[in-house]
């Protein structure tokens, strides 16, 4: 099972996105559906704890959101990756 917060984490390493940009993105990934509903969530709390910032954009005459890496959300993502390494290299002894 893979964490959500993790995935989009890594998602928005490559480049900004919109919430359904993000959904998108992490349904192609995890080749499973995903609700807006269940990502909204997440990218709250990733912003309140710093991780990403939102900007509000108008696109097509419609306001949405776009949310990017801040810093600390990179660190934070390298420790994930860090961790995911040492048990990658543990299940492969």
């Amino acid at each position: 099972m893979f964490d959500l917060r993790t995935v989009i984490l890594k998602i928005l390493s490559k480049s900004p996105k919109h919430g359904y940009q993000l959904v998108k993105d992490i349904e192609k990934t995890l080749e499973r559906k995903t609700s807006l509903g269940g990502v909204y969530p997440i990218l709250n709390e990733l912003e309140k704890n710093g991780y990403i910032i939102g900007h509000e954009m108008v696109e097509y005459g419609r306001f949405k959101k776009v949310y990017s890496l801040t810093e600390k959300g990179k660190e934070e993502l390298k420790r994930i990756e860090k961790r995911f390494y040492k048990f990658k290299r543990f299940m492969e002894s």
